[in-house]
């Protein structure tokens, strides 16, 4: 194995704690997973070290690398956090002030009925289920009961009482969500010596340090405090989960956690051309020790490239179109999954086989359902949902003989579909549902009949979503962590990237992940202006070009701009 000066330090650390800054590309998890190699050389048992992380993917990436199996029976080993802390909270059940059933964890379904009954009894509205859900989050976290949440005068007083009515719900069917495994582990580890003794680790390691919260900090001070041997690897510049309530400011002040621990900074990225480094290293969103001297000792290649379009469907056929030269080693990233839907179209029509990463994609979603069912509905091939149908029926004549876009709008109107998806919190352009809507309806105009396009829709909502050799569609928080040859970053304009409810810094990190996931070629497009991101690196002559208005467009749409 070649490893360089740097990783061949990171790895020979033994005693103490340790803080290793790794850029984007340069062999972090190799570092870790070698250091858990030499342990298990020198005798040291499975069950004495500990590697945590986030998913359940990372965690088995490493045990591939070590030719291991997953062992359930294991006390230690590698895991993510939420099941090695299930783990330790079943093992200590008696610790509770309640009984756990015997699966204490259910299917999120169950717990998302719980939430909604508990709004209901609270006079809570459903769509408000999200910032209900994001505050019982928080609150547990910071392991704030329900009583000190209704005491808080800052505080929603209904949402409180929507949380004290969950918890007790959870208590009386013995139940753990997903905070709670952290939360309750680290209340078991505190107040308990006895067993605080029996969760003590020779070596203990956390993979992606940049996204943990000041709990599952906590959680790595009590699991190593008899040795005192904590190896945490994470890239601040990468630290994309804010929203869920992750601390990376607890990388860059880790002696606040483990006082006189060292740090160890992996500079080189093996990844990328000469030319990705350079410009990811100019959009580093934060200047310290690791991106002052981020570097590679690979060759030149393609230079950067930008590219403007008149509109995202224009962007869209030249960017697949593009893609698709190399769909196995190429990947489209959005900073959100609703962008990708026109992508997801535009493929299923030029056969195109992709691979959609992360969460349903926009054929899927309820709202596409029912309008696409609708039309169905109207031209006899299925029933409809009920209410909406009867709404509907008067006009299925003149939905039919319509142009698949009028025809969809009039679905929309007489089957009150913005009524139905539309939310009075929201103007029409913070709404996703209609956003995706339109985006659909925007679709349609491609074909000449309601029927070919409901063809198309159909196909779309049973794309494979594990093509081998295939184009990869991805938001930039799935796509961290991964690479290929050819990348192209989508949407970069003002109130997409940086996203308009985005916090700047946060945003500033997620570009820089975008721009870090290629081997050789990166690919930047925008419509209509380029966001605060891309403007700075444009040349003076593009620059002059893009003031002069609309009638450079169709200029600059041809244009190759390159980073200089």
């Amino acid at each position: 194995m070649n490893l360089n000066k740097e990783q061949i330090e990171a790895i020979a650390t033994r005693t103490g704690a340790y803080c290793v800054m790794a850029t984007a590309g340069s062999g972090k998890t190799t570092v870790l997973t070698e250091r858990v190699r030499q342990l298990f050389d020198e005798g040291i048992s499975q069950d004495d070290i500990l590697a945590l992380t986030f998913t359940k993917e990372a965690a088995n990436n490493m045990l591939k690398r070590l030719s291991l199996e997953a062992d359930k029976n294991l006390r230690g080993g590698f895991r993510t956090f939420h099941s090695f802390c299930l783990n330790l909270v079943k093992r200590e059940a008696r610790f509770l002030p309640y009984g756990l059933s015997a699966e204490p964890f259910p299917d999120g379904q169950v717990l998302y009925k719980m939430i909604l009954t508990a709004m209901k009894e609270n006079g809570v509205r459903r769509k408000q289920y999200d910032e209900v859900k994001a505050a019982i989050s928080s609150w547990k976290r910071h392991r704030i009961t329900p009583e000190e949440a209704i005491d808080d005068p800052l505080n929603d007083p209904m949402f409180a009482n929507v949380f004290e009515k969950y918890e007790t719900m959870l208590h009386d069917g013995g139940m753990l969500d997903f905070d709670d495994m952290i939360a309750r582990a680290v209340d078991i580890l505190e107040q308990s010596e006895e067993a605080r003794d029996r969760w003590q680790f020779k070596y203990v390691h956390c993979d992606e340090s940049q996204d943990t919260d000041d709990l599952q900090f906590r959680l790595l001070q009590l699991i190593s405090e008899k040795h005192g041997n904590v190896f945490c690897v994470g890239d601040f510049c990468q630290a994309l989960y804010g929203f869920r309530g992750a601390n990376p400011e607890n990388l860059l002040e880790f002696t606040k956690w483990f006082p006189n621990a060292k740090t160890i900074i992996l500079p080189e990225n093996f990844r990328s051309t000469y030319e990705v480094v350079e410009f990811s290293k100019k959009n580093a969103p934060i200047e310290n020790e690791l991106t002052k001297n981020i570097r590679t000792g690979n060759a030149s290649g393609p230079a950067i490239e930008f590219r403007m379009y008149t509109g995202s469907n224009e962007e869209a056929e030249s960017v697949l179109s593009a893609a698709a030269q190399d769909p196995a080693n190429s990947a489209i990233l959005a900073r959100t999954n609703d962008q990708l839907g026109i992508y997801e179209s535009l493929a299923m029509q030029h056969n195109v086989k992709f691979q959609l990463l992360g969460r349903s994609g926009l054929w899927t979603k309820p709202e596409i359902n029912m309008l696409v069912g609708l039309a169905a509905f109207c031209l006899g091939n299925q029933p409809a949902e009920k209410y909406n149908q009867r709404l509907i029926e008067p006009y299925r004549r003149a939905i039919r003989s319509a142009t698949p876009e009028k025809g969809l709008n009039m679905v929309m109107e007489y089957g009150r579909l913005n009524e139905l998806y539309g939310d009075q919190d929201y103007s029409d352009d913070e709404n996703f549902a209609l956003t995706n809507l339109k985006t659909v309806i925007g679709i349609s105009r491609k074909f000449t009949s309601l029927g070919e396009f409901l063809n198309h829709a159909r196909k779309c909502s049973h794309a494979s979503r594990k093509s081998k050799n295939a184009l990869t569609l991805s938001t930039i928080h799935q796509a961290k962590g991964l690479e290929w040859s050819n990348v192209f970053v989508i949407g970069v304009e003002p109130g997409l990237l940086p996203h308009k409810r985005g916090e700047i810094e946060e945003e500033k990190r997620i570009w820089y992940v975008a721009i870090t996931r290629p081997k050789q070629k990166l690919r930047v497009s925008f419509s209509g202006s380029p966001s605060s991101f891309v403007e700075p690196h444009l040349t003076q002559e593009i620059r002059e070009q893009l003031r002069k208005g609309s009638e450079q467009v169709e200029k600059l749409q041809r244009q190759m701009v390159m980073f200089q």
